[in-house]
């Protein structure tokens, strides 16, 4: 992995917590949107996969740090929606949390292209 989606990774993890954190769950996809569109990724599908294991971190540490305090609830809510436990619960809510943070990242970065303009290729010629 490439330094630059290295650091949009961990970027993409730690504003996403603090925006789930004090905000409400959709901000997530606002901070991927927005690094989608300032990182320049030499291609939008390795910033979607990128955000794609961001977005499922990010949503799994929260689903965690939210289900310590009432070890209930995440139960509770699993029932309701038919998914049996809580890791059954947290596990659905990664791989869609990541989905959508994948989404919006790459609407993010191709948002970019259809502002700026396709960046040009360089060739061995220019470079010497």
């Amino acid at each position: 992995m490439p330094r630059k989606l290295f650091f949009a990774f961990l970027l993409t993890v730690v504003l996403g917590l603090l925006s789930i954190g004090f905000g409400t769950w959709w901000w997530f996809l606002v901070v991927a949107a927005v690094i989608g569109f300032t990182i320049r990724a030499r291609h939008p599908s390795l910033l979607f996969w990128t955000m794609l294991l961001a977005g499922a971190a990010t949503y799994a540490i929260g689903g965690l740090w939210f289900s310590i305090g009432d070890g209930d609830l995440p139960s509770r809510i699993a029932q309701i929606f038919g998914l049996g436990s809580a890791a059954v619960l947290l596990l659905v809510t990664s791989i869609v949390g990541g989905l959508s943070a994948a989404l919006f990242g790459a609407l993010g970065a191709y948002l970019r292209v259809v502002i700026q303009g396709k960046p040009k290729k360089l060739s061995v010629e220019t470079i010497a």
